[in-house]
C-alpha cells in the first residue's frame, strides 16, 4: 500500500486508535513515530535537565560541605526547591540586622492574628515548647549555626548550654505572653536585648575576633539574613509540617496566625521582609520549610560534625536536669523516624521509656484538652523551679558531668 524507500525509517510503536479510521490505520492500531529522528530522545533531555538542576540545588546551599565532597547521587522525587528558598539563600550574603527601627509598627501587622497566636501558645504551651526544643536540637547541626554559637563561649559545656537555652526559652515565652510592639512592655525590651546580642556576635565574627571551628565553611557575613531565616525554621518548621505529631490538633487559621506572629518576631530582630521565612501564607511557608528540611537540615544531620553533635546532645542533657525522662536518644528517635532519618544509635531502658512516653503523650493523651492543661501546668512548674533554683541545677550538672570550669 505504501511506497518503499531506501532511507532508514524512524522507530515506531503501536497505540490503540480511536473509532474513526486514520492514516496508517492497521486494524485496531495505528502506527505513530516515537520522536523526530533528528531530535535528541526526550528521555536523554529530561535526564540531562534533572542532573543540571540537581547540581544547581546543592551548589547554592550556604551550608554545603567542602567542594571536594561528592554531591549526593539521589534526591527524593517530591523535593523541589522553589523560588522562595532561592531568595532566602541570597540572604546568606546579607547582614542579619538590616538596622530597621524597633519602634516602627509595619503596615502588614494584623493584631487580631498576632493575639490569636499568643492564645494558641497559651493553650498548647507544652506542645510548642517541645517543638521549639526539638528545633533547637536539630538546627545546631547546620555548619552556619555552629560557628556563631561556638564563638560566644556560652556553648562550651552542659552547664553553659543550660544557662543559654533556659534563657532562650524564657525570652521566647516572654514574647508570646507579652506585647512586643509596646515599648514599655518587658517583651519589647527582651526582643531588643536578643537583637543586640546577635549584632555583637556578628560584629565579633565579621571582624575576625571570634572563634570559628575548622569544620565550618560559611559565606560572609556571620549571622546573615539566611541564618535568621533558618533560626525561624527551628521555631515554626516542625510545628507547621507535623502539628499532630506534637499533639496540636488546630486549624489552618491557627497555623496562619503562628506564621504571622513569627513574621513579626523576625521583623523586630532586624530581618528584611524578603528574607523573612514567614513572609507568606501557610502553603507557601510550608513548602519552603519542606525544602529547608530536605536541602539543608537532613544532609547536615547525616553528616554532622563532632562539634554540632556534641552541642545537640548537650542541649537535651541540660534540659533533662529539670524535665523527667528527656534524653537525646528518645528525642532523636521521635523526630528522626518522622523525618525519614536513620536511628543508628543505642538506646537503653531509660531512653526507650522516654521515647514511648512521648509517643503515648503526643499521639494519644493530647487529643484531649484536659491533658493539654495538665502538661502545660507541669511544664510551667518545672520551668519555674529551674529559674528559681538555677545555681542548684548548675551545680548538679557540673557534678554529674564532672565539669570543673564553669
Amino acid at each position: 500500500m505504501y511506497p518503499k524507500s531506501d532511507a532508514k525509517q524512524p522507530s515506531t510503536r503501536l497505540v490503540p486508535s480511536g473509532k474513526r479510521p486514520a492514516v496508517g490505520h492497521n486494524g485496531k492500531y495505528k502506527v505513530i513515530p516515537d520522536h523526530h529522528p533528528l531530535k535528541p530522545h526526550p528521555t536523554v533531555e529530561r535526564l540531562k535537565t534533572e542532573d543540571q538542576e540537581h547540581k544547581r540545588r546543592y551548589r547554592m546551599s550556604p551550608n554545603a560541605k567542602a567542594a571536594t565532597e561528592e554531591v549526593p547521587e539521589e534526591v527524593p522525587e517530591d523535593v523541589s526547591v522553589d523560588h522562595r528558598l532561592e531568595v532566602l539563600r541570597e540572604g546568606a550574603e546579607v547582614k542579619g540586622d538590616c538596622e530597621s527601627s524597633v519602634c516602627h509598627t509595619p503596615s502588614w501587622l494584623d493584631r487580631e492574628k498576632f493575639d490569636r497566636a499568643r492564645e494558641l501558645f497559651k493553650n498548647h504551651f507544652f506542645s510548642i515548647f517541645f517543638s521549639h526544643l526539638a528545633g533547637l536540637m536539630l538546627i545546631v547541626h547546620l555548619p552556619s549555626m555552629t560557628g556563631p554559637l561556638m564563638s560566644t563561649g556560652n556553648s562550651s559545656n552542659v552547664v553553659c548550654l543550660f544557662r543559654r537555652y533556659l534563657s532562650t526559652l524564657v525570652h521566647i515565652r516572654r514574647w508570646y505572653e507579652g506585647d512586643i510592639w509596646n515599648p514599655e512592655d518587658p517583651a519589647h525590651h527582651s526582643i531588643g536585648m536578643v537583637r543586640g546580642m546577635h549584632k555583637r556576635v556578628a560584629d565579633k565574627m565579621n571582624n575576625g575576633t571570634g572563634e570559628c571551628t575548622a569544620t565550618v565553611r560559611r559565606r560572609c557575613p556571620a549571622v546573615s539574613q539566611y541564618d535568621m531565616a533558618l533560626t525561624q525554621f527551628s521555631f515554626v518548621g516542625l510545628i507547621l509540617m507535623y502539628p499532630k505529631h506534637v499533639g496540636m490538633h488546630c486549624s489552618r487559621e491557627d497555623l496562619e496566625c503562628l506564621i504571622h506572629f513569627w513574621r513579626g518576631i523576625g521583623y523586630l530582630l532586624g530581618m528584611e521582609d524578603r528574607y523573612n521565612l514567614c513572609n507568606g501564607n501557610l502553603d507557601e511557608t510550608l513548602a519552603v520549610c519542606r525544602d529547608i528540611m530536605e536541602m539543608e537540615l537532613k544532609p547536615s544531620v547525616r553528616n554532622a560534625s563532632k562539634e554540632s553533635s556534641t552541642m545537640s546532645r548537650g542541649i537535651i542533657k541540660a534540659m533533662n536536669s529539670f524535665i523527667v525522662f528527656l534524653s537525646w536518644e528518645a528525642m532523636a528517635r521521635f523526630w528522626f523516624e518522622k523525618m525519614g532519618l536513620p536511628c543508628d544509635f543505642k538506646m537503653g531502658t531509660y531512653e526507650n521509656t522516654g521515647y514511648w512516653l512521648m509517643r503515648f503523650t503526643f499521639g494519644y493523651l493530647l487529643r484531649f484538652r484536659i491533658f493539654h492543661r495538665f502538661f502545660n501546668f507541669l511544664l510551667r512548674m518545672a520551668l519555674k523551679m529551674a529559674l528559681n533554683s538555677k545555681e542548684y541545677y548548675e551545680g548538679y550538672l557540673a557534678r554529674y558531668h564532672k565539669i570543673t570550669n564553669i
